[in-house]
């Protein structure tokens, strides 16, 4: 056991949540691939396989949903194990048996309802009055690892005020430490991402996506310091402070439940009615799909090679006005925009989803109005 009131280390708590994070790096690798399957299923068949479908906004209100409530689920899932995973490796925690999986599986759900009552009741205290958000946002930090560790929804709200108090300060601290590092892997991700094109471009993204999960190890470490100074030995040993917690989580719940009962009246009555209202369909027209809205069309998709494609759309009276020859494995493409007069009005160029060359804008006659010169996205001459 650890000496009982400890003075606290951001410092300290920094350097044993890397531990932590090596220590587990394998296994996150492995968690991390859900995240990108989620997402890669999302938009590679239902926005880049059929594009006109990214216009149908209930298909899109459904599909979005869906996806966010997933990822939310799982996010769960992952810091219920981790937690578990590395309090049991910790000589302070009471020993933890059984499945780590089944286990963070059983705590999903309850661990969801506490993030959701710490958020609403931090974004009301935020809408109020800022300071009271940050207060309150900060004060119900620890939650979720209390939770997983003890149980109990109002029980780890207390558990988490009662660790802080008199401890804001330092976690500020780490929220600082936290800033930092998002600030170096973005510098970090930017300079290499400029030297990669096409699909190579996300590598980056996802090794910085793998990095800031230290966070939350930095975040256990400081929970695990801060319970030593207050002199917690875990389990039951639960201190607590005359705040309103059945109060606020009973108002965030009722909140949390308009909420959902707002998302399911949507996706009954207003989505249908807008399926219904605007008649969308989508037809086949040779080589093009064409995606029709009250018999207008509206967008449409031309495979032109592997991975090569040509979208269209289309002004409110049917004429064409904007067309885009796009390669999805390199992600260059070209643009053309039209008056709806049909005369040309603008042209660009992308290279790895950033614009190259010359951009060139017309007047109706067809006489150049602007030219502007771009590099890796950055304009160069105006």
């Amino acid at each position: 056991m650890e000496t009982l009131n400890k003075p606290v280390s951001v410092l300290d708590a920094v350097k044993e949540g890397t531990l932590y994070f090596f220590d587990n790096a394998l296994l996150i690798l492995v968690f991390l691939i859900p995240y990108c399957l989620i997402g890669a299923l999302f938009f590679m068949s239902n926005i880049i396989a059929n594009p006109y479908r990214f216009f149908n906004v209930p298909y899109v209100f459904y599909m979005v949903s869906a996806a966010v409530i997933a990822l939310l689920l799982y996010n769960c899932f992952t810091v219920s194990f981790f937690t578990l995973r590395v309090a049991s490796r910790d000589k302070y925690f009471k020993p933890i048996s059984g499945n780590f999986g089944a286990l963070a599986l059983k705590m999903t759900l309850g661990l969801l309802v506490v993030r959701m009552i710490a958020v609403v009741a931090a974004g009301v205290g935020l809408v109020l009055l800022v300071i009271p958000g940050i207060i309150i946002a900060v004060m119900f930090s620890f939650a979720g690892f209390a939770y997983v560790l003890n149980g109990g929804v109002v029980l780890s709200l207390q558990e988490s005020r009662a660790i802080l108090k008199g401890n804001f300060w330092k976690f500020i601290q780490l929220g600082l430490a936290i800033i930092a590092l998002y600030i170096g892997l973005s510098i970090i991700k930017s300079v290499i991402t400029a030297f990669l094109s096409g699909w190579l471009s996300f590598i980056p993204a996802l090794a910085v996506n793998f990095l800031e999960l230290a966070i939350y190890f930095w975040t256990f470490a400081l929970y695990k310091q801060m319970m030593i100074n207050k002199g917690f030995t875990h389990a039951q040993d639960r201190k607590t402070a005359d705040f309103p917690y059945k109060f606020i989580s009973a108002v965030s719940l009722i909140l949390i439940a308009v909420f959902l009962a707002g998302i399911a009246w949507a996706c009954a009555v207003i989505a249908p009615k807008f399926a219904d209202y605007t008649k969308i369909e989508v037809k086949t027209e040779g080589p093009k799909s064409v995606m029709y809205i009250k018999g207008v069309p509206s967008t449409a998709v031309e495979e032109t090679g592997f991975a090569r494609s040509k979208w269209y759309v289309y002004y409110d009276s049917g004429k064409l006005k904007n067309e885009t020859d796009i390669n999805l494995m390199t992600m260059d493409y070209s643009t053309k925009e039209y008056y709806e007069s049909g005369a040309l009005k603008k042209t660009q160029e992308f290279r790895s989803g950033r614009q190259e060359g010359e951009e060139i804008i017309y007047d109706e006659k067809g006489g150049i109005k602007e030219k502007h010169e771009y590099k890796k996205g950055l304009l160069i001459k105006p």
